[in-house]
């Protein structure tokens, strides 16, 4: 049984930002994909009942930083909600009354919201090409000042209630939050931050992830000895690491939405580690305890009352609202589960030799059903980042391939994150290098092993994975490939993407211009003739990451040598696809081109 493409598209909905409601429930944002992409604030009440808060045509945005930052906060007696497509901040109170406290400049963009005293703290950024963020307090009466500013980078304002204690996580150019983010605390006195400090993190060695417990101790990440590791600061303001093992307690923070420490009542620290490129459960401190469960990809954890509640992705489930329990490490669903277009095939570690011995790790899944007794064609995703992770947590797109009788490879290549820092930096100068390398290795062993059809492989990558999948065309060992909002111009890339990411690939290549040759060198763009097999090319209108122009440069260049590519155009969409429709043609357009080039290549056997 085929999964239904629009039954996918639907299902492809995405939960972030958990936060208890402080009457004994929670509420979370909910990106729909029935409804045009809209992202919804729910709640589920003490009494279980779910629903949407706000009027129904309110979708919360918050684009800082690029990637986007918490839209909402829970204030006393009600919520503060950032509103697209303007940014504006506004107020909803527990009876379901709204109205509208600051609408910031044009252009302007707000996030990363934190109650405190009768107002909330948030990030302000202002401009584009030169973009100035700070901290701002705004009031329920519509009071509107800056309150700290200096660093190029702010995010993830947190703040404790109890005290006023503030904390949040900066950086500055050229570095980004995982090369170098510095950890700050201050207090809130009278409407004014006073006694900054530089608690944590900095160059080569960054902090990140700040969460206050209910007794007014500090929970985050540092990286010691090239692990992310979990520490906590007391009130009293005394520091100590909770785990020395040699495991990532954190993913990098391309975004403020996510928190996965957390200090129940008892006292110790519920952790997300990666272990073998999925999330475990863990509680450390003077005892260390692992919760056996189907946890995969933990997206964020919360208290309310003394009960953990998460938001929490299974090998059968996306991430789903569950209450954890400490002592048997279950995970119960709190919401109605969506049933399944199809059967579900899960997806296994299966980490691979590289020819120099190296260890190249990933997930691979071969079809339940399949059209002849022979092996099985294979797609291999490359994941974007490139200072990522693969998720290998049910994902329709996954599931939709593998329904259709494709074997599935998710390649967590050098520079993935959960392995270490000398993993990840294993990319740094070799971006487009290295993980094409592992990627076409990756390709190789399964085909080895007698696992695919080496005749009939094919590569598809979104973002800097795009990069990777259009230079893994140029190994021959694929029949064609997709790229999704590809990067395929490093230098226009360097010169036009957003802040956040504007001095990225002096790490991942080098500066300019006195790199501008190798820039050259890896941009499919200017060597097309590289580029074997048949491209198909989808891309958002809407993108600021990777900008339209770079599709239709490549494009262009394919078309000069007679190879033109099939590329569709989003209107719409920005980096990534959200809307229903939008997913169904991408999805229509992907698997007739593959089972296209399948029936040319199986009628010249």
């Amino acid at each position: 049984m085929t999964w239904d493409l629009v039954d996918a598209a639907v299902g492809k909905i995405d939960r972030s930002q958990l936060l208890a409601d402080g009457g004994g429930g929670c509420t979370w944002v909910e990106r729909r994909p029935d409804r045009a992409g809209q992202s919804v604030l729910m709640q589920r009440t003490a009494s279980g009942d779910v629903q949407q808060l706000g009027p129904l045509d309110w979708s919360l945005t918050s684009s800082i930083g690029g990637y986007g930052g918490r839209s909402y906060a829970r204030g006393d007696g009600g919520w503060w909600v950032v509103l697209g497509p303007n940014h504006e901040l506004q107020w909803l109170d527990d009876n379901g009354s709204a109205r509208e406290v600051v609408r910031p400049r044009d252009g302007s963009r707000i996030g990363d919201l934190a109650p405190i005293d009768g107002g909330c703290l948030l990030v302000y950024e202002q401009g584009e090409e030169v973009v100035r963020r700070s901290l701002y307090f705004a009031s329920a009466a519509g009071e509107w000042r800056e309150v700290y500013s200096g660093p190029d980078f702010v995010s993830d304002v947190c703040v404790d209630p109890s005290t006023g204690a503030m904390a949040w996580v900066e950086w500055d150019h050229p570095n980004l939050p995982w090369d170098g983010a510095r950890l700050m605390s201050a207090s809130f006195d009278q409407g004014s931050v006073i006694e900054v400090q530089w608690l944590a993190g900095g160059e080569g060695a960054p902090a990140y992830g700040p969460t206050f417990d209910r007794v007014g101790d500090l929970r985050f990440v540092a990286m010691t000895e090239g692990w992310l590791r979990p520490q906590k600061r007391t009130s009293r303001g005394v520091v100590r690491q909770l785990s020395d093992e040699h495991a990532d307690f954190a993913d990098p923070p391309w975004t403020s939405t996510s928190r996965t420490l957390l200090g129940p009542s008892d006292g110790s620290t519920l952790a997300a580690v990666r272990r073998g490129g999925i999330h475990v459960l863990e509680l450390v401190g003077t005892e260390r305890k692992i919760l056996r469960n189907d946890a995969v990809s933990v997206r964020d954890l919360c208290l309310v009352g003394d009960e953990v509640i998460g938001l929490i992705a299974t090998w059968d489930s996306r991430a789903d609202l569950v209450r954890v329990n400490l002592e048997t490490g279950d995970l119960v669903h709190l919401i109605p589960q969506q049933g399944h277009p199809g059967p579900v095939v899960r997806l296994r570690a299966l980490p691979l030799t590289a020819p120099d011995g190296r260890t190249i790790e990933g997930f691979f899944a071969v079809p339940t059903v399949q059209a002849t007794s022979s092996p099985p064609p294979l797609i291999v995703f490359c994941h974007g980042g490139p200072t990522d992770s693969v998720d290998p947590s049910l994902d329709p797109t996954v599931q939709v391939f593998l329904s259709r009788g494709y074997a599935v490879a998710l390649v967590n290549y050098r520079g993935s994150s959960g392995f270490g820092m000398a993993y990840r930096t294993a990319l740094d100068g070799q971006w487009g290098v290295v993980d094409v390398a592992d990627v076409v290795a990756y390709r190789d062993a399964l085909e080895r092993e007698g696992l695919v059809d080496g005749a009939a492989c094919f590569v598809r990558g979104g973002s800097s994975g795009g990069l990777t999948a259009l230079r893994a065309l140029e190994s021959g060992r694929f029949l064609g490939g997709t790229g999704l909002y590809a990067c395929s111009n490093l230098q226009r890339l360097a010169e036009s993407t957003h802040d956040f990411e504007s001095r990225y690939l002096d790490r991942l290549i080098g500066p300019l211009p006195e790199m501008l040759s190798v820039y050259e060198d890896r941009s499919p763009v200017l060597h097309p003739e590289r580029i074997l097999g048949s491209l198909l090319l989808l891309q958002g209108l809407d993108d600021v990451v990777v900008p339209p122009s770079q599709t239709e440069e490549l494009s262009s260049a394919l078309t000069a040598l007679g190879r033109p590519p099939t590329v569709l155009f989003f209107q719409g969409e920005g980096h990534g696809f959200r809307q229903k429709d939008s997913i169904v043609r991408a999805l229509e357009t992907e698997l007739a081109h593959y089972e296209s080039l399948l029936t040319q290549e199986r009628g010249s056997r």
